[in-house]
């Protein structure tokens, strides 16, 4: 153990254990030194301090930076105090009870008289178990000098300087003290277009809290000057809105501007039909727009790569099969074909039958077209050029309205010459009986009876039935070979 240090009293360690079980803290309040013409030894059975020669309010109390288990008293004699020795220290709790003593190095303090009055501190540090155990309390009648008093309350003519010397973190805890939100740490904006991060905006700035725009109509969405809610777009006339989205019909719309950027806006524009969304550019008149979709303003079949379930176009006299260059179907009225190029044909030159539909499927560079004749004749054919000629050949397809010719079947044979050329047929024709002299060879007969009224080795009677084969609806009897 070192020469000198403090220790904590029985009673000091008695009270903090009352104090951490009932979940409160002990409150040291005060501290003593001591005098005796001999060295103090610091002895933890003490709850008296003897030959004190002097008895103040402790200055501060707080946790010691090196050492988190470890709280340091700050203990200041006045410069009005002395004419004695220090061997001694004594820290006492605010209920009076002697709660830790120490021994000191001898230290003189001089009588005020003595031509050397100084004021004199002294730190006092106890090793704790729990530190959060112990806090310091201040009595409203204690003596407190300039520098005691600097540690507790703020200076006027410091202009809370205190807190600022203190960091961040003490300045946002007083900040919350006060509570004051966050917007207490921001400068105001110095401009109404200024984007400094962390400017609060003022009214004004960017339209905020700004009545409507000037003009309840606008001759041109560029007019808007501000955020906020204008009461219509256009005229009614036929003249265009100038930056009205292309298909709007030039109607009124509720508009709403919200300031994103300088000179830009998000606005709405709300109509009976049309509902729109874009970024308009002020300064430099330029907008881009959303259109959005319902009940009233459906999207089309091109607008979302779908096929039409109507159809997109029609094809007559003196116009052309090339001409059909849109996804969908195609109505087909033409009475005369020679008159529409790229018609389909047979293969022997004649023309499909005139009326029908065409369905026409885009992928890509690849056109594909299928035509459909209302008595049963079909075509197909594509290209991967930009769109579909007049030079490309038709594939007929054969189907029961278009059969293919005998000359496409040469390699195949037709059912009736199978059936005049191969069996179709074959059975046993009716029975016949004969004696017990046998079947001969010639008859070409199979036996289907024997009736052996002398034994089997002795018959009497056979019966027997002739084998017959169909050949072209005819049936002929089989020959012996």
């Amino acid at each position: 153990m070192s020469d000198f240090y403090v220790l904590v009293t029985d009673a000091g360690a008695e009270l903090e254990a009352a104090a951490h079980a009932a979940g409160v803290s002990v409150g040291l309040s005060e501290f003593g030194v001591c005098d005796g013409g001999v060295d103090f030894i610091p002895d933890p059975t003490l709850t008296a301090f003897a030959n004190e020669v002097y008895h103040g309010p402790i200055s501060s109390l707080k946790v010691n930076a090196d050492d988190p288990a470890e709280i340091v008293a700050q203990c200041i004699i006045p410069a009005d105090s002395g004419g004695y020795t220090i061997r001694g220290v004594a820290i006492y709790a605010s209920d009076g009870t002697l709660y830790a003593v120490g021994n000191y190095a001898a230290q003189d303090k001089p009588s005020p008289d003595s031509g050397f009055a100084v004021s004199l501190e002294i730190l006092v540090m106890l090793a704790l178990s729990a530190t959060t155990d112990v806090t310091l309390e201040v009595t409203d009648t204690a003596y407190l000098t300039e520098a005691q008093a600097n540690t507790l309350y703020l200076r006027q003519d410091k202009h809370l300087d205190e807190i600022a010397a203190e960091g961040s973190e003490a300045q946002q805890e007083a900040r919350g003290n006060l509570a004051l939100g966050t917007v207490a740490t921001y400068d105001i904006t110095t401009s109404n277009k200024d984007l400094t991060p962390g400017r609060v905006m003022k009214v004004g700035d960017y339209g905020l809290g700004v009545a409507n725009g000037s003009a309840p109509y606008l001759n041109s969405i560029y007019d808007i000057k501000c955020s906020g809610e204008y009461n219509a777009l256009g005229d009614g006339t036929s003249t265009p809105t100038t930056g009205v989205p292309s298909g709007s019909g030039n109607t009124r719309f509720a508009v709403s501007a919200g300031n994103i950027y300088p000179n830009q806006y998000l606005v709405t524009l709300t109509g009976n039909v049309h509902f729109y969304v874009g970024v308009v550019d002020t300064e430099n008149k330029t907008s881009t727009w959303s259109t959005f979709y319902n009940t009233l303003n459906k999207p089309s079949a091109n607008d979302v790569g779908a096929i039409p379930a109507a159809i997109v176009g029609s094809i007559s006299n003196n116009g052309s099969m090339a001409n059909a260059k849109i996804n969908g179907w195609w109505q087909v009225s033409v009475s005369d074909p020679k008159t529409v190029p790229g018609f389909p044909k047979y293969a022997n030159g004649t023309y499909l039958y005139g009326y029908g539909y065409m369905f026409v499927w885009i992928q890509g560079n690849t056109w594909f077209q299928l035509f459909y004749g209302h008595r049963g004749a079909n075509a197909t054919r594509q290209n991967w050029t930009a769109g579909p000629d007049t030079a490309t050949d038709w594939i007929v397809t054969y189907n029961e309205a278009n059969p293919p010719p005998a000359t496409d079947l040469s390699a195949y044979m037709k059912t009736a010459d199978a059936n005049a050329r191969f069996i179709t047929g074959i059975r046993m024709a009716n029975y016949a009986t004969n004696g017990s002299e046998g079947l001969s060879d010639s008859a070409h007969r199979v036996m289907t009876g024997i009736w052996a009224s002398n034994g089997w080795d002795n018959p009497s009677t056979q019966s027997s039935r002739q084998i017959q084969f169909q050949i072209a609806g005819s049936w002929y009897n089989a020959a012996y070979v």
